[in-house]
Formats: C-alpha cells, sequence, structure tokens
C-alpha cells in the first residue's frame, strides 16, 4: 500500500482529506498537525511515497522546510503544495491554490501515485507495482520485466525499462541504484507474484548460507521478515510462508550471535538504516536472550518461544507507524484511520489466531503472542497488569517498552536511569519487578 504524509492543522478538514485520499486513491494516509511532527515521520518511515502540506502550517513555512530537509537526504519524495512557495522549483513539486477543491487534491494525488481514473472508480492496483528495489538483492535473474519511474509532468509519469524479464546480473547493479536513490522498481501488476516467489526463493538460498556475509546477513534477515508479513497479510500461512518465516527466525539468531554486544548490534542495525519494526523485533530478541540466560528456569526452549514470540506478536501490522503504537493512550491520541486503531487494538489477537494455525509452532506460543500487551483476551493494552500473566509475558512486555525507550530516544541521548524509574512505576509487581533487577545489569552502551 501507498502511504501518503498530510501535514494540516485543521483536524475537519484533515480528516476529510484523509477519507477521500483513502477511499479514491487506496493509499494509506498518515496525518501530522506540525513540522516537527511530519519530520519524526520522515525519520522513522522511509516508504512514503507522497507529502501533501500546505505551505504554511500553524505559520511554519512547512512545505519549504520538508523540501529542505528532503534534498538535504538525497530523497526524492512528491510533494503536492497547497498555497506559494517561491523557494521551490522542482519538478517532483506539484503546486494547488491554497483554497483548492478536495477533487483537485485527490485526482494529483492519484495521478502521482500512478493511480488511473478506472482504479479510482474500481480501487484497483495501479497497472504498474512497486516493488522494494532492495528486494532483488535476494535475486540474480529478472522473473520478468522491471521499470523505474521518472516524473514527466504534474500526475504524469514515465516507465523505463531497465531489467529484462530472464537478464542475469550481480548485487552491484542493484547497489547502484539504491545509492542514485530509486528506493522502489514497478513491476507489470499481473508479475507482482512472480516477483514475490522468486524472491522468497532467492531470500532462503541466502539466508541459510553459512557463509553469508554479517551486514549482509542484517539485510537479508530484514527483507525476509517484510515480506513473510506482506505474504502472511495477503495469502496466509502458506507452505512457502512457513518456510520463508523458519529461515528467517533462525537468521534472526544468528545476527543476535553475530554481535555479542548490544552497542554493537544497535550500531549496525543504524549503519543498515533498517526499518523500526525490524530494529524493534530484533532488539527484543536480544535483550529476552540475555534475561531468559538470568533467570532460573531459563532453557533453550523458553529461548525458542521468546525467538517466535518477538517475530509474530506485530505480523499483523503492516507499518511502522502502527508498530510505533505501544499503549492505550499512544492508539487513542493517534490520527490513524478508524481501521487502523481497529487493526492496531486486536493486533495481540489477530497474531495470535494466525500462529495457533502455524504447524510446529511452540507449545503455547499462541496464548504468549495474545497476552502480550497484558490483556488475556488480545484486545487492546492493558491499564492493569493481571496477577495470572505468564513469566514469559512478564519478561517480554519489559524487553518491548525497554526497546521502545531505546529506539524513541534521539540518538545517543537515551536515558537509562529515567528509563527504569518509568518501567518501576508501570511494573509494580514481584515477578515484573524481579525482571527489571535483572534487565539493569545488561549493559547498555
Amino acid at each position: 500500500m501507498n502511504l501518503i504524509l498530510l501535514v494540516d492543522d485543521n483536524a475537519k478538514r484533515q480528516d476529510m482529506f484523509s477519507l477521500n485520499l483513502e477511499m479514491y486513491s487506496g493509499a494509506g494516509v498518515i496525518k501530522k498537525n506540525s513540522l516537527d511532527k511530519a519530520q519524526e515521520v520522515l525519520k522513522v518511515i522511509d516508504k512514503i511515497a507522497l507529502i501533501i502540506t500546505y505551505a504554511k502550517v500553524a505559520t511554519k513555512d512547512v512545505a519549504f522546510q520538508l523540501y529542505t530537509d528532503l534534498k538535504g537526504s538525497s530523497r526524492t519524495i512528491p510533494m503536492i503544495v497547497l498555497g506559494k512557495e517561491e523557494g521551490i522549483n522542482d519538478l517532483h513539486v506539484d503546486f494547488l491554490e491554497e483554497n483548492a477543491e478536495m477533487r483537485d487534491v485527490v485526482q494529483l494525488a492519484a495521478k502521482t501515485l500512478g493511480v488511473t481514473a478506472l482504479d479510482m472508480a474500481t480501487q484497483m492496483v495501479p497497472h504498474y507495482f512497486p516493488m522494494p528495489t532492495s528486494y532483488f538483492k535476494n535475486i540474480h535473474t529478472a522473473p520478468c520485466d522491471v521499470y523505474i519511474r521518472h516524473k514527466e509532468s504534474a500526475g504524469n509519469f514515465i516507465y523505463t525499462k531497465v531489467l529484462f524479464a530472464g537478464l542475469e546480473f550481480e548485487e552491484t547493479l542493484i547497489n547502484d541504484f539504491i545509492e542514485k536513490g530509486t528506493m522502489d522498481f514497478y513491476v507489470d501488476k499481473a508479475d507482482r507474484l512472480k516477483v514475490t516467489a522468486a524472491v522468497t526463493s532467492g531470500l532462503f538460498e541466502r539466508l541459510t548460507d553459512k557463509n553469508l556475509d554479517k551486514d549482509d546477513r542484517l539485510s537479508a534477515t530484514e527483507v525476509g521478515m517484510e515480506l513473510a508479513s506482506f505474504k502472511i497479510n495477503n495469502d496466509g500461512l502458506t507452505l512457502e510462508v512457513v518456510q520463508l518465516c523458519d529461515v528467517t527466525i533462525q537468521s534472526i539468531v544468528t545476527c543476535i550471535n553475530d554481535s555479542p554486544t548490544l552497542k554493537l548490534l544497535l550500531a549496525r542495525l543504524l549503519k543498515n538504516q533498517s526499518s523500526f519494526a525490524f530494529k524493534h523485533s530484533l532488539l527484543i530478541t536480544y535483550i529476552t536472550n540475555l534475561l531468559n540466560k538470568q533467570v532460573e528456569w531459563g532453557s533453550s526452549e523458553q529461548a525458542d518461544k521468546l525467538g517466535f514470540l518477538a517475530f509474530f506478536h506485530d505480523i499483523t501490522l503492516d507499518r511502522d507507524e502502527l508498530v510505533c503504537i505501544n499503549s492505550q493512550a499512544e492508539l487513542d491520541s493517534s490520527t490513524i484511520s478508524d481501521n487502523d486503531k481497529l487493526k492496531v487494538g486486536r493486533h495481540a489477537f489477530d497474531a495470535a489466531e494466525l500462529v495457533a494455525k502455524y504447524p510446529r509452532a511452540p507449545l503455547g506460543v499462541d496464548q504468549l503472542i495474545r497476552q502480550h500487551h497484558g490483556e488475556l483476551n488480545g484486545i487492546g493494552f492493558t491499564s492493569n497488569l493481571q496477577a495470572n500473566l505468564s513469566p514469559l509475558v512478564a519478561m517480554f512486555m519489559i524487553a518491548e517498552d525497554y526497546v521502545h525507550e531505546i529506539l524513541n530516544a534521539p540518538e545517543g541521548k537515551f536515558d537509562l536511569l529515567q528509563t527504569m524509574i518509568k518501567l518501576r512505576s508501570k511494573y509494580t509487581k514481584e515477578k515484573f519487578r524481579k525482571m527489571l533487577s535483572m534487565l539493569e545489569r545488561v549493559p547498555y552502551p
């Protein structure tokens, strides 16, 4: 799904824009009401397909500042600016009047995203389907014709073929495209399943290669997790998906063993510019693995359960913006759509139902997933810790909160003391306090 970042401080107008954009373009809309919040989104989510903003929001020159930020980071994201901004003259930026009609904004957004009038009427997939360029690092032969997209004029794009079906290529070619800012290739919508099948096969071969370079393994493991989530949410638990999940979970363990300290693991994740979802799962696995070694009932069997739990607990959440939500207060105050709020609120339940059908899943892990936000039924986030939660759930909840604090802190400014004070005020029951004492002994860089 394409993602649109919408910046507007008028809540009612923002809701109307969001509703119409989602309805007619088929895109997800991330709503923010200030420059600072929009900048935070662009820092943590690297797959924004379009930015729609007023030239000025709350008296700030939001359009110009976001454009400047993108230029400074060598990112190319199309923009639609409502109002005048003389400091921008770029083919990738379109302007409309500040009081432009809703219809004009939606139509231009749809054109920019490659959605045709027929697509808007039927909500079909656009003729050309975007696939992350990084996926192609895992294959050596193009499974179909592959294109890159160039903007010709407002809302109009030219698709240039860069890989021919059957063409053999080296990974260096894909790296060159990525270094030049090509984050997505495009394929005919009829070929997208062919591409995911080829990438899945290539990933399986790569992740089972014991001689794979450490950084290459980290990148391939992230793609494996991302592709597994995509295929689960679109195709369900097929045999192919189960095999991909199994090798990806094992590769996560290898990544952790390749990074004996938290400092080294964080450095490698930052170097690879990993997604929030991947960093989140990998770090939780790392922390729970350390805690499991400290408790008297810890074992390799428990480690397997915790690794499985870390991989699958957010598997139904399809983008970082949703994974970042970690409390009922954050969910209630978020500006995501009502459908997304429902998805986040029941993601523990949905993931547990999915894992209950998973062949050879660790015994009882579906219940652990159901309870991982403290609610026994898997709906919502707890405000009152249950006394009968499993010790494994207690360990996981503390590790997840700790990881969220690490990832949400500005780089180099994580405050361990304040984090522990915050966690101790939240987790007052004895089983949690014991885990917190163990967590304090985990060295943080």
